[in-house]
């Protein structure tokens, strides 16, 4: 290898660990930070008063975001409750699809939400026995 060719290289080198710097500290930025309550219209006031009553918890995660469409964020909270409570799966199964997709897609947060409930499931003691095991 030439030296012209090593410093190349060293150039490509040394820019990808720049641009992987800068991709990483973009990426750990909140570019959607939640709103504070002071600065809410009252139309998110209203959706984040709904939702604390349909969650039973403050606007979280992925609905942060959303906030900023209050009508499009209680639908899609309303969409994810159906979806996890009102579809016609037996809960294991349905949490099973929803982490086996989580990680398919790699979305950690999704992972990491329906795993404590999948975790929490009879059929998930790692100590049963196999053979009481019932149909689903």
């Amino acid at each position: 290898m030439t030296l012209r060719h090593r410093s190349v290289v060293g150039f490509v080198c040394a820019s990808a660990v720049v641009l992987a710097a800068a991709v990483h500290q973009a990426s750990a930025q909140d570019r959607l930070p939640p709103i504070p309550p002071e600065k809410q219209t009252d139309a998110q006031k209203k959706a984040a008063q709904e939702f604390r009553g349909e969650r039973m918890t403050d606007v979280f995660g992925p609905f942060v975001p959303l906030s900023r469409s209050p009508q499009l964020m209680m639908d899609a909270a309303r969409m994810g409750t159906y979806l996890r409570f009102g579809n016609t799966l037996p809960r294991a199964l349905s949490e099973f699809a929803v982490i086996l997709q989580a990680r398919r897609w790699t979305q950690e947060y999704e992972f990491y939400i329906h795993a404590g409930d999948a975790r929490t499931h009879p059929r998930a003691d790692p100590h049963r026995r196999h053979d009481d095991d019932q149909r689903l």
